[in-house]
This record gives structure tokens, C-alpha cells and sequence, in this order.
């Protein structure tokens, strides 16, 4: 049986991929991944939130059916996740990064550098407000702030990597199959990204469809939560979205970094003939398509996710277009 390193990111639009034909990116490991593996072109999150997406991955159950519908509601040990499963199976279990269970929960594995949450309700009070519930332009901010330069995230992920690659060289048991997890928290906000990994100046940067408001899709539904996020009041000028995708861009760039750091330690670790390599993320980010930033909407942006599977029995060089 192969060992399974799955490798996920936090909120990384499907389209921001060099081997899927963007050019802004530079995606070197991801591409590598998807040469010698499959990669899924029609791949979907359980929810576009991050923590109903991290407790569905964990535990293969629908958010809704364990209990966690928003980011008030994380994974908090109702149901096992792989990790239990791994373990009662007699393999070693263990994360690097970013989980966003509860902090008091049993994650069913041996957690290094475990980011964490909290259970709250401000959310499900805000929603139970409905159409009262005031709006916040936290959002808007964020993206209006987006620049070159260091980010505590980035040195965050930076120490997952190399707590994950120490892992691989000296601890990855050769006896038994393991399972480990590397979750980084880019490309997530805050837009910050590395000045050296920022696609050149006055490389084109392409709109996002439906970005402009008069083409933007209405319904109550969607007006409301951009009324919620101040979107509709204070929507991202032209010139605002493209700087906001050319700083994204890098923070990709960045994250392919570290994934390409980690697959080398698998190589060096002499295991990468007998491990299954998934990449995935929670979520992807609106990044300005449909009057939206960020997530929490059912448009492919945010919805859809990257997929590449590589190891013993996966294709090479292969593109499933089979919704997953």
C-alpha cells in the first residue's frame, strides 16, 4: 500500500495554474505534479468556506451532516477524520500547517504547526439579521491593500515547509505506510506576495468575467451579500482588480515554491516511487469575477478547486474533465 502525501493550500482559484494555460502564473512543481500524474479540470469544493471545505476533506462527510455550515462552526471531533482511519489501520498520521479545526479538537493526527480555530456565532447571528444585518467593508480593504512584500503567512508556510521536509528526511517511517498532510495558508489574504515571484511589469493582466457592475448577475441572494461585504457601495475600480490578480499571481508563485521544496524532500527521501501526491485546495477566490471578492458563492472562481493526483497507478500527462 503507497504512502499518501496530500499537499493543500488555502483559497487558490482553479485558473491561477500555468499547466492549466494561465500565463501570469508561474507554476513549475504544479505542472510537474500534473505531468507525471492526472490532473482534474471539473474539480469542486463541498463548500466554497473554509471550514466546512476542511471539515468535509478531513472527514469525507458533508459539512451539513456533521454540523459545520460557516467559519463559526469547525471540525471539533464529531466524526473521525482519515487521520483516525489511518491510524486504526496501523499507519503513522501527521499534519504540518494549517488545519482550521477547533483547537480542542482530537484531529486524529500528530499535528506540527496546527493553525487553528475557534467556534463562534457571530456569523449565524449576523444571517439570522438577514437583510438587517449591517454591512462591512473588511473585504473591500483587504483587497484595496493588496502589495508586494512579507506577509506573516509567508513565513508561517515557510516553517511548514521545512518542518514537513525534516519530517521526510529523518522521521517518515520506512517500515509502515503514513499519511501526512502540508497545508499551507497562501494564497489566502492578506495580498501580499514576495517582490522577486511577482509576474513582470506590464505583463497583461486579463479581467475576470462579469467584473464590471452593469454585467454583474443579480438576485436577492447575491445583492445582499454584496451589500454585506460593501462590494456593492465601494466595488474595485478596473485598474484596482488587475493589481489585485497581479499580486495574487504572485502569492501563487510563491506557494508553487514551497510545494516544490517539499516534493524535492520526497525525492530525496527515497519514497516518492511509493507515495500518492495529491494537491488540492479549500476553495478558490472570486478575485473580481461576477462582483465578488473572495469566496462563499457557488461561481467556478470560488467553487472550483485545482486537483493533481501523481503516484503508484495514476496516469501521467492525463486531464480528467469528469465533474469531482
Amino acid at each position: 500500500m503507497p504512502n499518501v502525501l496530500l499537499i493543500t493550500s488555502d483559497q487558490h482559484n482553479p485558473f491561477f495554474c500555468s499547466y492549466a494555460g494561465n500565463e501570469l502564473v508561474r507554476t513549475p512543481a504544479l505542472d510537474r505534479l500534473a505531468a507525471e500524474g492526472t490532473s482534474f479540470s471539473a474539480a469542486y469544493t463541498n463548500s466554497p468556506i473554509c471550514m466546512p471545505a476542511r471539515a468535509s476533506l478531513a472527514t469525507g462527510r458533508y459539512g451539513s451532516a456533521i454540523g459545520s455550515y460557516d467559519n463559526g462552526s469547525p471540525y471539533y471531533g464529531q466524526v473521525d477524520t482519515f487521520g483516525h482511519r489511518a491510524r486504526a489501520a496501523g499507519h503513522a498520521a501527521v499534519t504540518f500547517g494549517k488545519l482550521h479545526f477547533d483547537a480542542e479538537a482530537d484531529s486524529g493526527f500528530d499535528m506540527h504547526l496546527p493553525l487553528q480555530a475557534k467556534r463562534g456565532y457571530v456569523g449565524a447571528l449576523l444571517g439570522w439579521r438577514r437583510g438587517d444585518a449591517p454591512p462591512s467593508d473588511i473585504m473591500v480593504r483587504q483587497a484595496l491593500d493588496a502589495g508586494p512584500g512579507p506577509s506573516e503567512y509567508e513565513l508561517y508556510d515557510r516553517h511548514t515547509t521545512e518542518t514537513a521536509c525534516c519530517w521526510l528526511h529523518a522521521k517518515a517511517p520506512r517500515d509502515v505506510p503514513w499519511v501526512a498532510h502540508v497545508s499551507y495558508a497562501y494564497p489566502h489574504y492578506p495580498f501580499r506576495a514576495p517582490t522577486d515571484l511577482l509576474p513582470d511589469d506590464g505583463v497583461e493582466i486579463p479581467m475576470p468575467p462579469a467584473w464590471d457592475r452593469v454585467d454583474w448577475p443579480r438576485s436577492a441572494e447575491l445583492d445582499a451579500r454584496r451589500r454585506l461585504m460593501g462590494y456593492d457601495e465601494r466595488p474595485l475600480t478596473e485598474g484596482e482588480i488587475r493589481r489585485l490578480r497581479w499580486i495574487y499571481a504572485g502569492m501563487v508563485n510563491f506557494l508553487d515554491t514551497q510545494v516544490a521544496t517539499v516534493l524535492d524532500a520526497l525525492d530525496a527521501s527515497g519514497l516518492a516511487d511509493d507515495t500518492l501526491v495529491l494537491y488540492t485546495s479549500d476553495h478558490g477566490d472570486m478575485l473580481g469575477s461576477h462582483g465578488f471578492i473572495m469566496k462563499s458563492v457557488m461561481y467556478d472562481a470560488a467553487a472550483r478547486v485545482p486537483l493533481i493526483a501523481r503516484g503508484p497507478g495514476i496516469s501521467a500527462g492525463q486531464v480528467s474533465t469528469t465533474a469531482t
